[in-house]
């Protein structure tokens, strides 16, 4: 596994990780409220406060910001039926500079209130929460409602690379985290694993850069050397990273191959929710429900902890790049709730 640390500077470093010894370095310097157990105990017994008739559902998706929506973009492209709630912890962005309890604190306010609000299913849209908040969330939620996480695609990635040779672009805090390691060890054995923080890249996505002169340096600088070296695979270990994809598919060779995470996250979620609805209701409700036709709309309530007006703003520049595609949005400010 080869660890390449891109940042802006000029003096290279070049040695091993002393926690890591597997892994060689190569460094080119340059207010939500906790909801307490005993009410999320009780909301199990009386079920959510907003609940929704049969036919439809609200998935409930945050991230630190803009980045998950690639995700509930993908939920609403693969079901119709299905509401998104989505939340951008805009006011603690970004969460890779953040200490570890106060990330896993985010996470347990963000994915608590979402289901005080009514979402059967929550998202844990980031990498960095994923690691330092799920299990924590899962632990708090108990059996309220199923939590699913996202992770670096880094193993569809090898099972789509021909050379065995993948470039994994994510974070600095994800890239020298124990849940990428794991995943290297687990599927990426006799394998050349290139894994590429991209430093400043979330940035530029957060304010709606997601093409330009300043992306593309960016990613040709960091991509230079795993191209040269072989890489067939691009895996994007970043949700904010799936909104740059129409300019690294600018700077690939056409044989180069990019993996997304957000339609395998999507479709773990619309599978556990599935599983909730047949435990949920009676099979004959379904299989009625299941022959009306469907004529609604689904919807996206989007807010954000910080800026509402800033947040509005970056997701309409996405969507008038064509980097980022919804339908039904409401914005919502939540900062005044």
């Amino acid at each position: 596994v080869f660890l390449f640390v891109h940042a802006r500077a000029s003096t290279l470093l070049d040695s091993t990780c002393p926690s890591r010894p597997h892994l060689r370095i190569i460094c080119s310097q340059a207010s939500w409220t906790l909801v307490p157990r005993s009410k999320l105990d009780a909301m199990s017994h009386e079920g959510p406060r907003h609940a929704r008739r049969l036919g439809t559902r609200t998935v409930g998706v945050f991230d630190s910001g803009v980045g998950g929506l690639s995700i509930a973009s993908a939920l609403q492209r693969l079901r119709a039926d299905v509401d998104v709630r989505y939340v951008a912890d805009s006011a603690h962005f970004p969460y890779g500079e953040k200490d570890r309890t106060y990330v896993r604190d985010r996470v347990l306010a963000c994915g608590t209130k979402m289901v005080e609000e009514g979402c059967e299913l929550v998202v844990v849209a980031c990498n960095t929460a994923c690691s330092e908040g799920l299990e924590a969330l899962r632990q708090q939620l108990g059996n309220q409602v199923p939590v699913v996480g996202v992770e670096p695609p880094l193993k569809p990635a090898m099972a789509a690379s021909a050379s065995r040779r993948v470039a994994v672009l994510a974070t600095r805090r994800t890239v020298l985290g124990k849940r990428l390691d794991r995943l290297c060890r687990n599927y990426a054995k006799d394998a050349n694993v290139f894994l590429v923080p991209m430093v400043g890249l979330a940035d530029l996505v957060e304010t709606g850069h997601v093409d330009g002169p300043q992306v593309r340096h960016l990613l040709q600088s960091a991509l230079q050397e795993p191209l040269e070296r072989g890489v067939d695979v691009v895996a994007l270990g970043c949700t904010h990273y799936s909104f740059v994809q129409e300019e690294l598919r600018r700077i690939l060779p056409d044989h180069v191959k990019v993996v997304q995470p957000e339609v395998p996250v999507a479709r773990q979620a619309i599978r556990r929710l599935e599983e909730v609805r047949r435990c949920k209701y009676d099979i004959r409700e379904l299989q009625s429900h299941e022959k009306e036709p469907n004529h609604r709309r689904n919807r996206i309530h989007l807010g954000a902890t910080g800026c509402q007006d800033t947040f509005t703003g970056v997701v309409q520049r996405l969507i008038s790049k064509g980097a980022l595609v919804l339908d039904g949005i409401v914005h919502e400010d939540i900062t005044k709730r």
